[in-house]
């Protein structure tokens, strides 16, 4: 079970997979796994999804994707013989019935959302002097120099670093900050940013 089919994907080449989610993650998920696999089955909470109307029309249009409408994994199932290999998945009705069906794929992702780990700042008093959007993601002078400037206390000075965060000496890299690729690479190298930031930081 996966949480990224740009990561995973080529792993399934000529097999059968499903995704969980109905919003444009999930859609994206689905599309890219269709280049690998000989089947994608999509399960969706509702009788409808929630991404955009083109990735909509991408979805259901496409011969290899299979849609599960009010549907949830309720279980999974391992292959028989090898507890650590993915067989199947239960499937529960999410719309009041007791229906129940076993779906048999090799490997499952899911796209149901990211939620970005920054209550703690909330919990240490940050949270105010601390720029976020709506969702939670940390707004950084690379991310949005727009709002960073108009929310940038001082004690910065002429520091240009990427990673800094509205709060002098706080900086932010990985999946707090990026929304768009949330990949271990890109976080990586936002982690070496920060460090490089720091250091200069340090040494003024």
């Amino acid at each position: 079970v996966s949480t990224c089919a740009t990561c995973d994907g080529a792993f399934y080449r000529d097999k059968v997979v499903l995704v969980v989610g109905g919003g444009d993650s999930a859609c994206g998920e689905a599309l890219h796994l269709t280049h690998f696999a000989s089947d994608v089955h999509m399960i969706v909470r509702r009788d409808e999804l929630r991404a955009s109307q083109i990735m909509q029309e991408r979805v259901l249009s496409h011969p290899k994707i299979t849609m599960h409408w009010r549907r949830a994994v309720e279980e999974w199932v391992p292959k028989s013989g090898d507890d650590d290999i993915l067989g199947g998945a239960w499937l529960g009705s999410t719309s009041g019935t007791e229906i129940r069906e076993l779906l048999d794929v090799d490997g499952g992702f899911l796209a149901i959302g990211h939620v970005p780990q920054t209550k703690f700042l909330g919990a240490s008093g940050l949270e105010e002097r601390v720029a976020m959007d709506a969702e939670g993601y940390v707004q950084t002078r690379g991310s949005d120099p727009e709002v960073w400037a108009a929310h940038r206390q001082d004690g910065w000075g002429t520091h240009e670093g990427t990673t800094l965060t509205t709060l002098p000496g706080l900086l932010a890299c990985g999946d707090v900050v990026d929304k768009r690729y949330r990949q271990a690479i890109t976080a990586a190298g936002m982690g070496c940013a920060a460090a490089l930031d720091a250091e200069e930081w340090l040494n003024r």
